[in-house]
């Protein structure tokens, strides 16, 4: 098996999954490479994918008619890549390539097909979506009690391994404020002490 597949391999076999499931699921993707910014997926598009990130950073972006789009979330390594719930609707969001990655990428639909053959195929990645929504939307709640240092914080502890990847203008609009801002709060005196103190 190409090593590109390992990954997803052995997230399938964690769910658990029966080994004929596993193959058939792994028998739906294939190798692909995006260059740094190009899109998975746009928003309003209909495209019917779904991938998984082997190695390499996305952003996800939410874009609202009349309003500033904003990133919702960053996507690594042994994430999945969906921009839509159902592969007959627009997408409702854009995921674009922040490097240089690598993915898997299937047809969603050939992946639904699969709930019918394998029943405990179809309650497991759905549990697995749930879970990852629910996180998604926890977060959010959660960064919208705290002040702009505070979800700076909660970005951190979240993405911190991948901060120097993502271009400041991104962060600055995942955490709701200009990249100005974003600086002043990244070389104030309070960042300053609680570094000098973890150190």
């Amino acid at each position: 098996m190409n090593s590109a597949f390992l990954a997803l391999e052995r997230y399938l076999l964690n769910l658990p999954l029966s080994k004929e499931a596993v193959e058939s699921v792994l028998n739906c993707f294939s190798i692909k490479v995006l260059a740094r910014n190009a899109y998975f997926a746009r928003s309003g598009e209909i495209k019917d994918r779904l991938g998984f990130v082997v190695n390499g950073l996305f952003a996800m972006q939410v874009e609202r008619p009349g309003l500033p789009a904003y990133i919702k979330d960053f996507l690594k390594e042994g994430d999945f890549l969906l921009a839509t719930f159902d592969p007959q609707s627009e997408n409702l969001v854009t995921i674009q390539a922040l490097q240089e990655s690598r993915i898997l990428e299937a047809r969603y639909s050939d992946i639904q097909m699969l709930n019918e053959r394998f029943p405990e195929f179809h309650f497991l990645a759905e549990r697995g979506m749930q879970h990852r929504y629910q996180a998604i939307c926890d977060r959010l709640e959660e960064m919208s009690t705290l002040d702009a240092r505070g979800r700076y914080s909660l970005f951190q502890s979240t993405f911190g391994d991948l901060e120097e990847n993502i271009p400041q203008y991104l962060v600055a609009s995942y955490i709701g404020v200009t990249p100005t801002q974003l600086s002043r709060i990244r070389n104030s005196p309070e960042k300053s002490v609680k570094m000098s103190q973890q150190m």
